[in-house]
């Protein structure tokens, strides 16, 4: 039964996509971000849902009267700089095949990544891709935090199955980068229920990070909610949720929790540890044999060549590390790139903030892009020691900030900037003090 709704859904959506092309990278995102096809039973696992979708929604862009230009924003120029250097680099693969099986993966991805800018531009569409993400990744988040608390935290809490979030390293940094985008929700959300929801999903997210077992991501996770917490307009929710998370650690977790914690601390001993610096290692000599191109995707697949530039490794191992990943698959050009794209980032998402701040109507941007800024510290932090350099939510969370730079850009236009504004606002309240002391009717009239 669960298989046929699945079907019956994804039946409907197709011809509401040909209609109404943003609703397609609302559909492929729950394809993306939720994997709803892998909850079946039996063969919707292994249907091209995401394909169909993709197919679907290009052919409703390009049937869409109206324009459909992208935006020329640094996040943009880069990015496209980007997929044409990783387009160059898969020519000089050291691995060809994995490497072109992980370039149509990239470019699938870069592809719905682009089509969101002219399709979802505008608040609402915004708003309603923020909460797609969520519900998608927030159901397994909520999900493990229930399963964590029932068990005590006996079994760590594991992604949905055959997607990339799928190992319990991959989904705690997911629901990293998530969390801020629920506080965004919880801030912007009329309805006092919902709201509740809102902040108690992150409770149960936060602690589904800790059920992952994830060392990585304890570390990224307590930078992230002290960004979170620098960043917000109302800073109580967050510090309960830190108290919360401290009492959860403290009181609820297992000893073997601890000890797995406890290990980053003789990391010298650990395998795991040591087969990932026999991958940086390997990532840092490729770049250094072939500095302009790297490996091309998927190096690591070569295993001669993997054996014979670290002869000492065990064996042979992936990168676990978004920036080593990068270094090894596109060399030097294409890491600083990489770190290029994730500073303007950075840099985009506090022009938006200083930009709206202060002005009512635009508080939902100044908000949002403070959240997503706060996501992209999570992913700086907890990728690297993963390899997710091609995680689709990370530029879905970039090209949130081209669309709200799109959208606000006509109300930034018809507002002073923020020096301007608050020159402006000491006038008129100087003025209005002044006026409050000058005589009224006539004789007040010839003073001013």
């Amino acid at each position: 039964m669960r298989d046929i709704v699945i079907i019956l859904y994804f039946m409907a959506l197709v011809p509401a996509i040909l209609r109404w092309p943003f609703l397609g990278i609302l559909g492929w995102s729950v394809v993306s971000y939720m994997n709803p096809h892998q909850l079946g039973w039996t063969y919707t696992s292994s249907l091209p849902f995401a394909m169909v979708i993709a197919l679907a929604t290009l052919l409703g862009f390009v049937l869409q009267p109206g324009r459909k230009g992208i935006p020329v924003q640094p996040i943009t120029v880069l990015l496209l700089v980007f997929i044409g250097y990783a387009t160059l680099t898969t020519f000089f693969a050291v691995a060809p095949v994995a490497a072109k099986a992980k370039y149509i993966e990239f470019f699938k991805i870069m592809l719905m990544t682009f089509l969101t800018i002219p399709l979802m531009a505008s608040r609402e569409r915004i708003h309603a891709l923020v909460w797609v993400i969520v519900l998608g990744i927030g159901f397994y988040g909520v999900k493990g935090g229930i399963f964590t608390v029932i068990t005590g935290g006996e079994h760590r809490v594991w992604g949905p199955p055959a997607s990339v979030i799928r190992d319990n390293n991959q989904l705690a940094l997911a629901l990293i980068m998530l969390l801020p985008l629920v506080r965004y929700l919880h801030q912007h959300t009329a309805d006092k229920w919902i709201r509740h929801g809102l902040l108690l999903s992150m409770v149960f997210i936060a602690v589904a990070i800790i059920g992952s077992y994830s060392r990585g991501a304890l570390l990224a996770g307590f930078a992230c909610l002290f960004w979170l917490f620098l960043k917000s307009r109302h800073k109580v929710p967050v510090f309960g949720l830190g108290v919360v998370l401290v009492g959860v650690i403290l009181f609820m977790m297992p000893e073997q929790w601890f000890a797995r914690m406890q290990s980053i601390e003789s990391y010298a001993d650990d395998p795991s540890v040591q087969g990932r610096f026999d991958a940086w290692t390997y990532a840092w000599r490729l770049a250094e044999m072939r500095p302009l191109v790297g490996g091309g995707f998927a190096p690591n697949y070569n295993d001669a060549l993997f054996m014979q530039l670290v002869p000492d490794a065990f064996k042979v191992r992936s990168f676990h590390s978004i920036y080593f990943e990068t270094l090894g698959e596109h060399g030097w050009p294409g890491l600083i790139l990489f770190l290029t794209i994730g500073l303007a980032g950075l840099i985009t998402a506090q022009r938006i903030a200083n930009q709206t701040r202060g002005i009512p109507h635009l508080a939902w941007a100044h908000d949002l892009a403070s959240m997503v800024q706060v996501s992209l510290v999570g992913y700086a932090a907890g990728g690297a020691f993963l390899n997710l350099s091609n995680f689709d939510l990370y530029y879905h969370i970039l090209i949130l900030l081209v669309l709200i730079r799109v959208v606000i850009a006509p109300e930034i236009n018809r507002v002073p900037a923020p020096l301007a504004r608050r020159a402006a606002a000491a006038r008129a309240e100087a003025e209005a003090k002044a006026a409050a002391g000058r005589p009224s009717g006539p004789a007040g009239s010839l003073a001013r």
